[in-house]
């Protein structure tokens, strides 16, 4: 037999190995995967990585801040608007209510006056009634005859001289509560006396009551010098100052308004009766 060749394989195959059978219900388990590390880096490019990211870092942080300034300006644009929106409409609101005012104000006095006239032509329409209806007395023509001397038989050889007048209700209301002041002057009209015997009494002031007058009633009365001699009475009605007489007359209408009269009458020697220069008056 000839010497196998040098490294020429052997025809003979090797012994297999025992196999093992596998159990039915076991996974076939692969291999573990590996990451194969990565090679270190350039120190170049380290830098250039990091100056990257500082350069987008800078880069979005001035984009947030352009953002934010835009924002704030436009929030104090739209600040100014609404501030300036505001005050307009204040603006508006005060004219508004101002000139609301002036015409409430002119409304007011308008109203006011309207108000003033209706109580002014009440007043004026109240007052023409009172002047239309209200008790007028008077003295009658009566009145103009001369005074006479009278001879009271209760003083004997003393006279009085006397003058009768008469009044009469020229209105439209009765006359009520009529209270009678007569007096009497020798001198003409410089200093008169209370009528002899008013109120009863002799000297006393009369304060006569006269009662009450309808429209149209006529009534009178006397005024009295105190007693005195038939000469001096004659002298009296003779002399050129004359006697006079003044008769004051208060009464009132059915509301209580209080009126006036007021007669004087003045005779003299040359036998005429004429009214006195004051104390004439209706009131």
């Amino acid at each position: 037999m000839s010497d196998p060749t040098p490294n020429q394989p052997s025809s003979t195959p090797p012994p297999e190995s025992p196999k093992t059978s596998a159990p039915p219900d076991s996974v076939t388990q692969l291999p573990p995967v590996t990451t194969p590390p990565n090679p270190p880096q350039h120190p170049d490019n380290l830098d250039t990585t990091n100056q990257n990211s500082h350069e987008w870092r800078e880069n979005a942080k001035f984009v947030l801040q352009v953002i934010g300034i835009v924002l704030l300006f436009v929030y104090t644009v739209f600040t100014v608007l609404q501030w300036a929106q505001i005050r307009w409409t204040n603006r508006l609101t005060r004219e508004a209510l101002i000139g609301s005012d002036k015409a409430l104000n002119q409304t007011l006095e308008k109203m006011q006056a309207q108000v003033n006239a209706t109580w002014a032509s009440i007043v004026q329409s109240h007052q023409q009634f009172g002047k239309e209806q209200r008790p007028y007395l008077a003295e009658t023509n009566r009145s103009t005859e001369r005074p006479t001397i009278f001879t009271n038989p209760n003083t004997p050889g003393q006279v009085q001289i006397v003058w009768d007048w008469n009044m009469t209700n020229y209105g439209k209301s009765p006359a009520n509560q009529i209270v009678m002041d007569q007096e009497m002057s020798t001198v003409g009209e410089v200093i008169f006396f209370p009528s002899y015997g008013g109120s009863g009494k002799a000297g006393g002031k009369a304060h006569d009551i006269g009662g009450s007058a309808p429209p149209g009633y006529e009534s009178g009365d006397t005024v009295l010098s105190a007693p005195m001699q038939t000469e001096e009475a004659s002298k009296i009605l003779n002399s050129p100052s004359g006697i006079a007489i003044r008769v004051r007359i208060t009464y009132q209408d059915l509301s209580g308004t209080v009126y006036e009269t007021s007669i004087c009458r003045i005779s003299k020697n040359i036998g005429a009766v004429t009214i006195c220069k004051k104390s004439n008056y209706i009131h």
